[in-house]
């Protein structure tokens, strides 16, 4: 990358932490009513002096996990009132997202989508499978559900009393 190159050079370089994050990916496969590429996006750390060994991690994530790790990587105390994790540290066992309408949960097996109409749909997205399992495995649409639900009222809860 021509970036790094070009930034390694500079004085300040050892003392850099570089974060690449997309937005958003590109929904170009629309297997469900929510584009799965669409959320899935690259987050990469780097910083040569810091992160000395190169690691692999494929646990799920957000950009809400963003502020919490690279904190958390420059050993700097901070009062976190996100929903965020250090990834480095923790993980989680689903991340959701929101559309206009509707939002999805995900683990590394399972994929939930629920619509403003309380209505629950749930698949085996890894293989891109569009058997809806939401009747079959009510346990595990209940647990992703909750996860959702109760992340999406504590989100509420801090916006509506100033706590971010």
């Amino acid at each position: 990358m021509k970036f790094i190159k070009l930034s390694s050079a500079q004085a300040w370089f050892k003392n850099t932490l570089f974060v690449f994050v997309a937005d958003h990916g590109a929904p170009i496969d629309a297997t469900y009513e929510m584009s799965v590429d669409y959320n899935h996006t690259p987050l990469l750390f780097y910083a040569p002096d810091i992160l000395t060994v190169p690691e692999t991690f494929t646990d799920m994530a957000g950009q809400i996990d963003i502020f919490p790790s690279i904190m958390g990587l420059l050993k700097l105390p901070y009062t976190n009132n996100t929903l965020g994790i250090n990834l480095f540290k923790e993980s989680r066992p689903f991340i959701f997202f929101g559309a206009d309408d509707k939002y999805g949960v995900m683990d590394d097996e399972w994929f939930l989508i629920v619509r403003n109409d309380h209505s629950k749909k749930l698949y085996r997205y890894r293989n891109k499978d569009t058997r809806d399992y939401a009747e079959e495995r009510p346990e595990i649409v209940n647990k992703m559900n909750v996860y959702a639900e109760s992340n999406l009222q504590t989100f509420q809860y801090l916006i509506r009393n100033n706590k971010q």
